[in-house]
């Protein structure tokens, strides 16, 4: 979400149009964006299950910001300054790793997601499916919409039908800053029914993002990279 409004709202319109049961986050609440405190607000609200993010951890004093990009850096003061102590408390008390009904959701990788490694490739991924026990792996940290699957799969904006005996890392991408060059807002709507995830993607203000990043004196660069999906 880092703290990206506009994009979090017009997301939580296309979940409540497929009647969602439950809301869940991969991390990454804050930094970068222009509104900490009202994404944090809904979240706490709204989120059933979550887990910690490496920007969330920054903000909160649990990790450094040592390999963080300058723009990240700059952004971070702002960040501690919007939000409330209940809702650094709040992040603070976020697990880096939850299973529910099955389902593993992480922020990095499935099996040690507080070395904050990013999955970014097929290959990449067949080497994680080992390293967990569950069908499907929620994670995040990329910013990139995908389906990864055991035997090889890769799905893009795509509607994937779960097979029996095999696992899936499946990448919701992010309602806040996409990197996959797509600026549209993502998420994704997993149908326990059906046995299906579906990856969704829809436009939103990124005009009015961007101005309010720019108005909050952060980085230009935060701002602009929403228009590339960068």
């Amino acid at each position: 979400m880092h703290g990206n409004r506009q994009g979090l709202d017009a997301a939580v319109q296309a979940l409540q149009s497929n009647n969602v049961d439950t809301i869940w986050s991969p991390g990454d609440f804050v930094d970068y964006g222009a509104d900490p405190g009202y994404v944090l607000d809904w979240a706490m609200e709204n989120i059933e299950h979550s887990v910690l993010g490496n920007h969330d951890a920054v903000v909160v004093g649990k990790e450094s910001a040592r390999y963080f990009n300058k723009y990240a850096k700059e952004a971070i003061p702002f960040t501690q300054e919007q939000i409330t102590d209940k809702q650094k408390e709040w992040l603070a008390g976020l697990p880096y790793i939850e299973v529910i009904d099955g389902i593993r959701l992480v922020h990095a990788s499935p099996d040690t997601p507080g070395d904050w490694t990013y999955i970014m490739s097929p290959s990449h991924a067949l080497h994680f499916f080992d390293l967990f026990s569950e069908q499907v792996c929620i994670f995040g940290h990329t910013h990139v919409q995908v389906i990864y699957d055991s035997d090889g799969g890769v799905y893009f904006d795509s509607f994937v039908e779960l097979k029996d005996g095999v696992q899936y890392l499946v990448n919701p991408g992010s309602t806040g800053q996409p990197r996959d060059g797509d600026p549209r807002w993502g998420c994704a709507v997993y149908d326990t029914g059906a046995n299906a995830i579906e990856l969704l993607r829809g436009e939103y203000d990124i005009d009015a993002a961007a101005n309010a990043v720019y108005h909050a004196n952060l980085p230009d660069f935060l701002g602009d990279r929403l228009y590339r999906g960068r």
